[in-house]
């Protein structure tokens, strides 16, 4: 039986896992929006059971899942049968949801404000400057070999 991996990612990515009954780890890279047959191609159920296990360890899901990633490794697979076009473009699409998800939280956490997606509510988005000052070092002498003897003060101001 046969293991299919598809990549909903706009990266290549480097899938390494070990089958039961083989000595080593196996290496695969799985080109982006792409799908290849993990090797051995012809394993056991047990086989399959294994590497599904390490696949679903990264976040990867069976292909009839791909609309429903909750990880950014937006790996799908599938047993007999390939994954299809639009299995790998849900798989993408759901990818890069997560992603930005993501950065507007990681956006958020740092204190920083995250502009809206929709064009309605980007409209009602004032302007903001940013200020940014050099000072200059006090009583110091000169930096040392390669380093940087500078502050910096940032402020934001946003208008109304």
């Amino acid at each position: 039986m046969e293991l299919l991996v598809a990549n909903g990612t706009y990266q290549n990515y480097d899938f390494c896992y070990r089958v039961p009954e083989i000595g080593k780890f196996l290496n695969h890279l799985i080109p982006a929006g792409q799908q290849v047959v993990l090797a051995p191609g012809d394993m056991t159920d047990g086989q399959i059971n294994a590497v599904v296990r390490q696949l679903e360890r990264i976040g990867a899901v069976q292909a009839s899942e791909a609309s429903r990633l909750k990880s950014p490794r937006s790996l799908v697979y599938s047993t007999r049968k390939p994954v299809t076009e639009n299995q790998i473009n849900a798989a993408r699409e759901a990818d890069e949801k997560v992603r930005q998800e993501q950065a507007n939280r990681q956006v958020e956490n740092a204190g920083l404000g995250a502009f809206p997606q929709s064009p309605e509510v980007a409209r009602k988005v004032t302007a903001s400057t940013l200020e940014v000052r050099e000072l200059q070092p006090v009583d110091r002498e000169a930096p040392a070999k390669g380093g940087v003897d500078t502050s910096v003060t940032v402020s934001k101001r946003a208008r109304q």
